[in-house]
């Protein structure tokens, strides 16, 4: 018989993700309406069927749960501030004094803390402004416009003030082995902070994308196997020194939980710690515990502390995880030593391989059938490692696509490896959001499941404005923007959207650097001086020089003459330029196209628009230069590809 806490946590946690569901009306009183005949008959079947009796009761229970997470979670200060604003929401003007966790660069960014006032409370994360270093512990008053709703909502700081300087609480022990980190290790303390403390803002992009390439990137989030190397090695020094095996096992777990605690209980680690924790109370006990009966307790008091553990898929994984790697070693308890070491880790590919052999030793002992299987097997096999490769002879291209778009900017590039970057996402009006109508269907059109780096130039709905379309279907893993702080709807949209992502975002600034599978791009402006500088939001845009082997291209977005100038003798030759500002008579200027000497120009520009783009003077100027001119008012979306010294360029003509 199945342990009665296995059932017990089923229905606790089904009815915790019923609880959770954030509508309210018909499917909750739909809900209660199965509740309350639980309960019923809960208690009719109790001396008969008391497991089943305590599952309803369970679910019941849980629906109560989740019910009251959800309440409380709308309690809180954010929960109030995003009421009726919906997801990207403008949200309202707000005054908050918050406690940090972490501390925060001098390049701004996201940061999380815990509300002192007012006095609704809970946890924020804000998006702070550039030039207000902080350290962890401290608390600050900051005001700004809150965008989102409770559950992915951000505070855009405006205006900030310390309060106290002095580091506090967690933040304050977090910053002070931060400090110890950079005594012991120097330069590479950042790295050890990652891989101790979860504490990333400090961490050389460069440095996580070489992690990322390696296949390593999960290394850099804080999990159940950091929570399990540092018990495991508590647990082998205290049996060195001859500790108790009791108290050795508390110990381990009481440490666990220590360290979760410093983490701010992040999920993967809260659910290792708590399994070490049952196990230690039970050995420490003597108690004989089936794994499955400790792995639905653990999991039932996960789902006690943070209900939204529920609605986790990667909370359910790792539960399937531990279960399987549980039962392969009950499966092969008296199995030799080596094998119960591989057991867990068997792949599916040696199942196969084992079914394979099976089939071809008791086949009939016909030769001719005999080959025949044979011959099936390793047509099989020759198949599956044929898969994914390609022929010397094809590119391993960096693929640039200028969409169609309009009035506006779009620019997709894929990388030699398959991984995508996004260069703005086009506009959007009350007629046409082209990010949702084109440039999503267009990304899903290329296969595309996620996108590396998302690339905002600036806040102008013709560029910005189908951005937060994309990154819902497709969310990045980095983001990167000027970090302008502007108060325009649309730009509090686009923060909300990048926060509900969960990705890292970053402000774009001059010397920034990101690599993908051999492909740079260069941030060449602005620069947090230029930033300073009250010149037009065109002006403050990112301008990227894009290099793969020895090609080279320059995305210039919307900057001007001003910018031109200002870059004068710092970028040199280039292969392909993006015509700045759409062709705009205030960009592309003599100098600039003297010094670039580019041996392609293409211009994302609407057809019929109302501003007169391109210019006819630059498009004279460009002439003048001998510099083939694609367009895709005239020519649709142009593709360009090099394998870094070759180029091939394809365009959609319209109709």
């Amino acid at each position: 018989m199945r342990p009665p806490i296995l059932w017990i946590t089923i229905g606790f946690a089904a009815g915790v993700w019923f609880g959770l569901e954030p509508v309210r009306g018909a499917l909750k009183d739909m809900a209660w309406s199965v509740g309350i005949p639980v309960l019923l008959g809960a208690a009719m079947l109790m001396r008969r069927a008391p497991v089943g009796a305590a599952v309803g009761l369970a679910a019941v229970a849980g629906l109560l749960w989740g019910d009251a997470a959800v309440a409380r979670r709308e309690a809180t200060c954010a929960g109030q501030w995003g009421q009726g604003t919906g997801e990207g929401g403008t949200g309202k003007t707000v005054a908050v004094v918050v406690r940090f966790v972490d501390p925060v660069s001098e390049r701004g960014g996201i940061v999380g803390g815990s509300v002192l006032a007012p006095a609704c409370g809970g946890t924020l994360d804000l998006r702070w402004p550039e030039g207000h270093a902080a350290h962890g512990g401290t608390t600050w008053l900051a005001a700004g416009r809150y965008a989102g709703d409770a559950a992915r909502g951000v505070l855009v700081a405006r205006r900030v003030r310390l309060l106290d300087p002095r580091p506090q609480g967690r933040g304050a022990l977090r910053d002070r082995l931060a400090a110890r980190s950079v005594e012991l290790f120097g330069t590479r303390a950042p790295l050890v902070d990652a891989l101790v403390l979860a504490r990333r803002a400090e961490l050389d992009p460069a440095l996580r994308e070489r992690f990322a390439r390696a296949g390593l990137a999960h290394l850099l989030a804080i999990s159940g196997l950091h929570v399990g190397f540092l018990a495991g090695w508590l647990a082998l020094v205290l049996k060195l020194v001859r500790v108790p095996p009791r108290w050795r096992l508390l110990g381990a777990a009481s440490l666990a939980f220590a360290y979760v605690w410093l983490l701010g209980f992040p999920a993967p680690a809260t659910r290792a710690a708590v399994l070490l924790g049952l196990a230690g109370v039970a050995r420490a006990r003597e108690r004989v515990v089936a794994p499955r009966a400790t792995l639905a307790l653990a999991a039932l008091a996960v789902l006690l502390g943070d209900p939204w553990a529920a609605r986790s898929v990667g909370a359910w994984l790792s539960v399937a995880a531990v279960a399987a790697v549980s039962w392969a070693g009950r499966a092969l308890a008296r199995s030799p030593v080596w094998l119960r070491a591989v057991g867990p880790a068997a792949a599916a590919q040696w199942c196969g391989v084992a079914v394979a052999l099976w089939w071809l030793w008791y086949s009939p002992r016909r030769p001719w059938l005999l080959a025949a299987r044979v011959l099936f097997v390793v047509t099989i096999g020759l198949w599956i490692g044929a898969v994914g490769v390609s022929s010397l002879d094809d590119c391993r291209c960096l693929t640039i696509h200028f969409l169609d778009i309009g009035q506006g900017d779009a620019i997709v590039l894929r990388t030699p490896a398959g991984r995508w970057i996004e260069v703005d996402g086009g506009p959007r009006t009350p007629q046409l959001d082209a990010g949702r109508r084109i440039v999503v269907p267009f990304l899903r059109r290329q296969g595309v499941e996620s996108l590396a780096v998302v690339v905002a130039t600036h806040g102008d709905a013709d560029h910005l404005g189908g951005l937060p379309a994309v990154i819902a279907a497709f969310p990045p893993r980095v983001v990167l923007e000027p970090g302008e702080p502007l108060g325009r709807p649309l730009y509090l949209e686009w923060l909300a959207a990048v926060e509900r992502s969960g990705a890292e975002w970053h402000p774009a600034r001059a010397g920034d650097r990101v690599t993908l599978d051999s492909v740079t791009l260069q941030m060449l402006s602005p620069d947090a001086a230029w930033m300073a500088t009250p010149v037009d939001v065109n002006e403050h845009g990112v301008v990227l020089l894009v290099t793969y082997g020895a090609t080279r291209i320059v995305l210039m977005a919307d900057a001007g003459l001003p910018v031109e100038a200002r870059l004068a003798g710092t970028v040199g030759a280039v292969d392909l330029l993006k015509v700045g500002h759409h062709g705009s008579r205030s960009a592309t200027g003599e100098a600039w196209l003297d010094e670039l000497k580019p041996a392609l120009a293409v211009i994302s520009v609407g057809a019929h628009n109302n501003y007169g783009h391109p210019a006819p003077e630059v498009l004279e100027r460009l002439a003048r230069h001998g510099i083939p001119v694609l367009r895709t008012d005239r020519d649709g979306t142009i593709t360009y590809r090099t394998d870094g010294h070759r180029a091939f360029t394809d365009v959609s003509h319209h109709d």
